[in-house]
């Protein structure tokens, strides 16, 4: 297998200390492309006696087109986020299903329960804005065939979020238990304005495609409300918070087929929906419970209602829906 796979190990300040003894994990393998995103001049001058280094680095796409260009005979790309901390076992593992799986990108998984907070809030945004299960939206070891990265160059994989492209390209995910851990010992490199601004620059469409229904639906509820006069009891509200909830539902579809429903199974929408329905129904037993027995706006018990009911609803589906197959 050594031959025929090429390790891709980017270069950074983050691995960049250790990465002399970490290199030599790799002694077995004939191919090694390096990525310098580095300005340690020195280290870079040590390693690439022994090591190909590409040091006008572009888009990841270019890195991809620079890899089918020259190394042709390979039948597989994997890439190694932090080299000093990857597990040689692991490597191999997920390096191999996706010399044997063409057509699936391959993504080495964490225990879910170490994963980081802005991990869990990824995880979240791709169940909840794609009705797409992760169990690890960063993961440490990538991997795919060198027939699927021909497809990733043209759809320019990376450009936005990888996550996403692959979701929307409807490419099969495969993910395999690892023992790595990535960045574990980096406990201070979080920037909350960076995590905020990547939030931004990848999902603000797809917020907008949910946000849109939702406010629909929040109008319809309150002009329902008060077109037939303030109905304070239990039958009365639920019903309009599941007519609203029908109404957001239908637009949901519509504006969302291409990155929900079109690649989705029709089981697996009808659970999307369910949920949607079931979340409805149960939300106007709780806005009746906030508004007529605790007095609170209507509007702010929906939209509390709503939240909750999300994130509740998030924690028990999670696993539901999915389109990626799990190995072990």
């Amino acid at each position: 297998m050594n031959d025929e796979l090429l390790i891709i190990i980017p270069l950074n300040k983050i691995n960049e200390l250790k990465i002399e003894d970490a290199l030599n994990k790799l002694n077995a393998f004939s191919n090694v492309l390096i990525l310098n995103y580095s300005n340690n001049t020195e280290l870079i001058k040590k390693i690439e006696k022994d090591y190909t280094i590409l040091n006008e680095v572009g888009g990841n796409s270019d890195i991809i087109k620079y890899c089918l260009d020259n190394y042709k005979s390979i039948k597989a790309i994997t890439i190694i986020n932090n080299l000093n901390e990857a597990d040689m076992e692991d490597i191999i593992n997920v390096s191999k299903v996706a010399i044997n799986s063409e057509d699936s990108f391959v993504i080495g998984v964490k225990d879910r329960s170490l994963a980081k907070f802005s991990n869990k809030v990824y995880m979240f945004l791709y169940k909840t804005l794609f009705n797409y299960t992760l169990n690890d939206a960063m993961s440490p070891i990538n991997s795919f065939s060198l027939k699927l990265a021909s497809r990733l160059a043209d759809i320019n994989i990376y450009q936005k979020n990888m996550f996403i492209t692959l979701i929307e390209e409807n490419i099969n995910i495969i993910e395999i238990d690892i023992k790595t851990i990535y960045n574990k010992a980096k406990t201070n490199d979080f920037n909350i304005m960076d995590f905020i601004k990547n939030i931004y620059n990848s999902f603000f469409k797809y917020f907008l495609k949910i946000f849109i229904p939702y406010i629909i639906g929040l109008i319809l509820f309150l002009m329902l409300f008060y077109f037939i006069n303030y109905p304070n009891d239990l039958i009365s509200l639920v019903l309009l918070s599941i007519l609203s909830g029908l109404v957001t539902i239908i637009i949901n579809i519509v504006m969302n087929f291409s990155n929900i429903y079109h690649h989705n199974s029709i089981g697996n929408n009808f659970i999307y929906v369910f949920k949607k329905l079931l979340k409805a129904f149960i939300g106007g037993f709780f806005i009746y419970i906030l508004y007529n027995l605790l007095n609170l706006n209507l509007l702010l018990s929906k939209v509390i209602i709503d939240i909750i009911l999300t994130i509740i609803f998030y924690l028990i589906f999670r696993n539901v829906g999915f389109r990626n197959e799990k190995k072990n």
